[in-house]
């Protein structure tokens, strides 16, 4: 991903948005200790015609206390028994009033033109149903980034393919997706209710098979994250999502055009080697191999012929420092 120094200009005039509204859930369960950065980025977005839905998933550190102190009337709170960031989402997508919804995350950061910008994308693209933004990463207990300069005009295209434009990276976070509310009334429940990980890939793969993706190709938000090749991140990989079960059905099924059906399913072989590999960084070589057998799209490539080496013949610890300089490499292109 381009640097903040790389994307500077001098003084930019951004189009505003004229007509559209807008709404922005963040889904909230024990975030106390970042909310209240991350809300103020919200509310000093430099477009102020929008609503904040904020749902409270059964918060006990007080995070429900902090929102209910703001004064200011864009900002409503509902609170819920604890029942998942799916469930979350999709309470605030039925309560939702814009008719474009913004899904951001309550220990995230938002740049003051983001809504602007995506607004104006809207406005400009009225046939595209899925927007969203490129992003920048912070450590998980940094401070807040100060706002970066931007480029213009603002560099923006069209995505047909998404699981093409993934396998080089990730594209963008929940943080930084917009989504026309009827749309989303279309496909509710949007997010599955009871999955946790993966859930948000979920929506956003099948709003791609359905029409393209307005990708705006400059950071709008900060992400904070753990170290890059963490073991957090290596145990999450070692459980294969059932939303890429269900990707690889429906490139199966012939419901998809037959380029992005062997794009999917090739994104789908990349994710089986990902899973591979975590599962040789914790020693569990036979379903690594079990893995890896099923990743038959990808057969002949070299990630899967050095996974196979791997697998046959190199220690758990090695694996580990490979993907970790792996990961590494791959955000730095970013």
């Amino acid at each position: 991903m381009p640097t903040p120094a790389a994307l500077a200009v001098d003084a930019p005039t951004f189009a505003q948005p004229t007509s559209m509204r807008c709404s922005i859930i963040i889904p909230v369960y024990n975030k106390a200790r970042f909310l209240g950065a991350s809300l103020r980025s919200v509310l000093d977005q430099d477009f102020t015609d929008f609503e904040v839905v904020v749902v409270d998933d059964g918060s006990t550190d007080g995070s429900g206390e902090m929102v209910r102190a703001l004064a200011d009337p864009r900002v409503r709170l509902v609170t819920q028994p604890n029942g998942g960031v799916s469930r979350a989402r999709n309470a605030g997508i039925l309560l939702a009033q814009g008719e474009l919804v913004f899904f951001f995350d309550a220990d995230d950061w938002m740049h003051p033109q983001f809504v602007s910008i995506q607004l104006a994308q809207a406005e400009r693209h009225p046939a595209v149903a899925f927007f969203a933004a490129r992003f920048l990463r912070f450590e998980a207990l940094a401070e807040v980034p100060q706002p970066w300069p931007l480029t213009e005009p603002v560099p923006m295209r069209l995505v047909d393919d998404l699981p093409a434009v993934w396998r080089s990276g990730q594209t963008f976070i929940t943080s930084s997706v917009a989504v026309r509310r009827q749309t989303l009334l279309a496909m509710q429940p949007c997010f599955p209710p009871d999955e946790s990980k993966g859930e948000d890939m979920d929506l956003w793969f099948r709003l791609a098979e359905a029409g393209p993706l307005c990708l705006t190709d400059m950071p709008l938000v900060g992400y904070r994250e753990d170290a890059p090749g963490s073991l957090t991140q290596q145990h999450a990989a070692m459980v294969f999502p059932p939303y890429l079960e269900r990707m690889h059905q429906r490139a199966r099924s012939g419901a998809m055009r037959p380029a992005l059906a062997r794009s999917t399913l090739r994104f789908v072989s990349e994710a089986r080697i990902s899973q591979a590999r975590a599962l040789l960084v914790r020693g569990r070589r036979w379903q690594a191999v079990k893995s890896l057998c099923l990743a038959t799209p990808s057969a002949g490539r070299p990630r899967w012929w050095m996974s196979w080496l791997m697998a046959l013949s190199l220690p758990g610890q090695v694996v580990q420092c490979w993907e970790r300089k792996r990961i590494r490499r791959t955000q730095a292109r970013l």
